[in-house]
């Protein structure tokens, strides 16, 4: 075979895949926000609903240069605030699973999922009732967010409050804006397994969280 149409063909495929390479890329979501260290972008709490004087202080708190504060209240075995950080490309896939919740409507899934509960009574099922509910609040704020080329850029003011969400995508797995927020949920707390975290004493020094 000629060489020069065997150089030809190679060219004109690798030429293919980095067209379909930057296709791909230029597919990724936009995502913008100050790289400021006094900036919050992302914020998880939880409240136990039953305990008396909660501590309102968020668990994860993600700033804008990168830093995450992770804190755990006095009643906890691991009590005390902790710290890591977060690359840009970090930053930029947790937002990618976030993403899942930005047009969440809170008032149309509580209708859905009691619709759900009340179909499953009339069937003859149990309806289980949470004497222990935990209250969580996810927090997103983005000067811009596009999900890809054409779409509206816009700003991201998320302010979400859900009680036990985990625990709701088990029971309404039919629902898929329940189960895009146990994700969310679950890329967050992610967070609080990683072997970077860092334990940040009284005395302002570091110790590994384990320790």
């Amino acid at each position: 075979m000629n060489s020069t149409k065997v150089s030809g063909r190679l060219f004109h495929l690798l030429a293919v895949c980095l067209m379909a390479v930057a296709s791909t890329a230029s597919a990724q979501p936009v995502f913008s926000y100050p790289a400021d260290p006094g900036v919050v972008i992302i914020s998880y709490s939880e409240t136990p609903l039953m305990l008396g004087n909660p501590d309102l202080t968020p668990r994860i708190q993600v700033f804008g240069d990168g830093r995450v504060q992770v804190h755990y209240p006095v009643y906890m075995k691991k009590a005390g605030d902790y710290e890591l950080y977060l690359s840009p490309e970090e930053i930029q896939q947790l937002l990618q699973v976030l993403s899942g919740v930005f047009s969440f409507d809170p008032v149309a899934v509580s209708q859905a999922s009691q619709a759900i509960a009340q179909s499953e009574v009339l069937k003859g099922g149990i309806l289980t009732y949470r004497s222990e509910s935990t209250l969580e609040h996810i927090q997103v704020q983005l000067d811009v967010y596009q999900a890809g080329p054409g779409a509206v850029a816009q700003s991201v003011n998320l302010d979400l409050s859900w009680k036990d969400i985990a625990a709701d995508a088990q029971a309404f797995s039919e629902i898929i804006a329940l189960q895009q927020l146990a994700g969310a949920r679950q890329g967050i707390r992610a967070l609080l397994s990683r072997n970077d975290l860092l334990k940040v004493n009284a005395a302002g020094t570091q110790g590994a969280a384990n320790e």
